[in-house]
């Protein structure tokens, strides 16, 4: 039968593998965060690249932003819990070319997208029908996005009410709120746009 001291030094040696391991998590998450913040510097950096910059965030509305729900953490294990969402542009010779984009947090996957020659609130709408199309509805799953017009207007949030999402918006100039995201199209502008996006909208495939 096990004795007192047993379970005592059992249970010291479980506390201290538990401390461990909490030990190395919150290294691991320090070391994702460093990351994450270097791959933004990297995405301002990649922008010298343009000769203008098309203004993709406008927050100045008077639609109510939903709240933060992630707060920089982006450690999500589950598919299909978090979806990080935004806009980018690249120039062609016909003028900017917009896509919208939607990231599974957890796969790192893009599970929906859309491109026009405008960033209305349709772009945004249309690439949610394609991620909602491809993935379904998962009720509770957190829509992440900026605070701009489009994601904050109601046919988007309708779209979001009748798939039971659970919107979320980062705060007002807080691009690291949204960083995988923002990392994503800073290495989509570096390693891809140049050698694949035609130079004419026409070109581009919907």
């Amino acid at each position: 039968m096990t004795g007192p001291d047993e379970i005592q030094a059992f249970g010291s040696a479980e506390a201290k593998r538990r401390q461990k391991a909490d030990a190395a998590e919150f290294n691991r998450l320090r070391k994702e965060n460093k990351r994450l913040a270097l791959e933004v510097e990297i995405l301002h950096k990649a922008s010298a690249f343009f000769a203008t910059r098309a203004v993709t965030t406008d927050s100045n509305h008077k639609l109510k932003p939903s709240p933060n729900l992630l707060e920089q953490k982006f450690h999500c294990q589950t598919p299909n819990t978090v979806w990080l969402v935004d806009i980018t542009y690249n120039d062609t010779d016909e003028g900017w070319l917009y896509l919208a984009g939607i990231k599974n947090m957890a796969t790192r996957e893009i599970v929906g997208w859309a491109m026009e020659d405008h960033m209305l609130a349709e772009l945004c709408y249309e690439a949610l029908k394609m991620a909602l199309g491809r993935r379904g509805p998962v009720p509770g799953l957190i829509n992440h996005s900026d605070k701009r017009s489009q994601y904050a207007g109601g046919k988007y949030r309708e779209l979001i009410g009748k798939a039971h999402l659970t919107q979320s918006m980062s705060r007002k100039g807080e691009c690291l709120d949204n960083a995988p995201m923002e990392s994503f199209f800073a290495s989509l502008k570096k390693n891809w746009c140049t050698a694949v996006i035609p130079p004419k909208i026409s070109g581009v495939q919907k």
